[in-house]
């Protein structure tokens, strides 16, 4: 998929690597209700997209909730 169509589309970017789909919606319910919030490690730029997504990649990137 091209870059520029992420802005374009309205796509979002995410990943999850562990639990299952309960386990997310109790999740995603959880930080609605702002019981948990997540630790955002490092923001990135538009301009580094490229270097978020390989970071993303190589497993670089850690989200804590």
């Amino acid at each position: 998929m091209p870059f520029v169509s992420i802005p374009l589309k309205a796509i979002k970017i995410q990943g999850a690597y562990t639990g299952n789909y309960n386990d997310m919606i109790e999740l995603v319910d959880l930080a609605k209700r702002g019981i948990i919030k997540p630790i955002v490690s490092k923001n990135y730029s538009m301009d580094e997209a490229n270097t978020a997504l390989e970071d993303l990649k190589k497993e670089k990137l850690l989200v804590v909730v």
